[in-house]
């Protein structure tokens, strides 16, 4: 197999659809400014601690599909250290993973 497909990288811009997930996205001050900023359809995955994964059924490297930031306001949601939720899939068995991935 000649390794992972790469999707054209699109930005994904949050938009609450209530007073208490605006209130989620306030951010503040002594926060680091990328948290909230970092969701995504395609490109490269922000992978810094976890491993890519493998298709269960093929075994060949996963291709990376979307990524979740967390939100910048502390809450009883936050995804580890600065944690993102990064989501692959194979496209040949239409398998799928989801990686907690966290400084």
């Amino acid at each position: 197999m000649a390794g992972p497909k790469v999707l054209p990288e699109f930005k994904l811009v949050p938009e609450p659809l209530s007073p208490q997930a605006a209130e989620l996205l306030e951010r503040p001050p002594s926060v680091w400014p990328q948290l909230g900023e970092r969701h995504r359809i395609g490109g490269e995955p922000t992978l810094r601690n976890a491993q890519w994964p493998k298709c269960p059924w093929c075994d060949e490297a996963m291709s990376f599909y979307a990524q979740l930031d967390g939100l910048p306001k502390p809450s009883e949601f936050d995804l580890a250290d600065a944690g993102l939720i990064l989501v692959f899939i194979c496209f040949d068995c239409f398998q799928t993973a989801a990686v907690l991935d966290s400084a």
